[in-house]
């Protein structure tokens, strides 16, 4: 302590000395009202951050884990205060499965069959009854997506607004789909929307995220502005 105030005393009788150098007496009286005033904040904050309790680090409990690397349990993180976060595997899960929503859509509005069964598992089974299609499995759907989707002059399937539950290796979804299909009809364009909800059950293989069972859930047709 004697070291520090002599340190101290030593800077003021320099800072006093320049001040009278180029200011004159008036000033050093200025600076002798602020110098105090200066120190005094400087030192309360130092003190003030000691005094402040710190913040604990945050620290996350991972899912739990079988022999075979899966997870057994809840996948997001949790910290100590509460807050739940995704963990970079469940983002990634996410974004595939929306992923492979959109390349179904794609497939089915290109009639590119062959992306269409990289959506399924072979054993999948597909039920397009709710609009009064067949169910069946990946091929004989294919057959009849084939056999129909060329009559339209075109077609949209955008899929919006899913609704996900991931548990470890599987996965349920329930997504819309808003689904204008365009055809002529006697020269005319004849408008039809499909409002509907998919109902997938999803299953995580070597080759990612595929759809093992679809259904479809009825909400509304519309054709030129009439309900069916």
């Amino acid at each position: 302590m004697l070291a520090v105030g002599a340190a101290l005393y030593g800077m003021t009788y320099l800072f006093t000395s320049f001040i009278r150098g180029v200011m004159g007496d008036t000033a050093i009286q200025t600076a002798f009202v602020f110098l105090p005033v200066s120190v005094v904040t400087i030192v309360a904050a130092q003190a003030s951050t000691k005094l402040l309790p710190r913040r604990r680090p945050t620290s996350f409990r991972r899912s739990r884990r079988n022999p075979s690397g899966s997870r057994t349990g809840h996948q997001s993180y949790r910290s100590e205060g509460g807050l739940t976060m995704l963990s970079l595997q469940e983002i990634s899960d996410r974004l595939e499965i929306q992923d492979l929503f959109v390349r179904y859509a794609h497939a089915v509005d290109t009639c590119d069959w062959d992306l269409y069964r990289t959506v399924f598992t072979p054993d999948a089974h597909i039920d397009y009854t709710a609009f009064g299609a067949p169910a069946g499995g990946v091929e004989e759907i294919v057959a009849f997506l084939a056999s129909v989707i060329p009559d339209f002059k075109s077609t949209q399937h955008a899929v919006a607004n899913t609704l996900l539950t991931i548990d470890a290796d599987t996965a349920r979804a329930r997504t819309i789909c808003y689904n204008p299909m365009v055809r002529d009809n006697d020269g005319k364009d004849q408008i039809t929307i499909f409002g509907l909800w998919y109902h997938d059950v999803l299953v995580r293989t070597p080759e990612g995220w595929r759809i093992t069972h679809r259904s479809e859930e009825r909400s509304y047709t519309l054709t030129d502005g009439a309900l069916g």
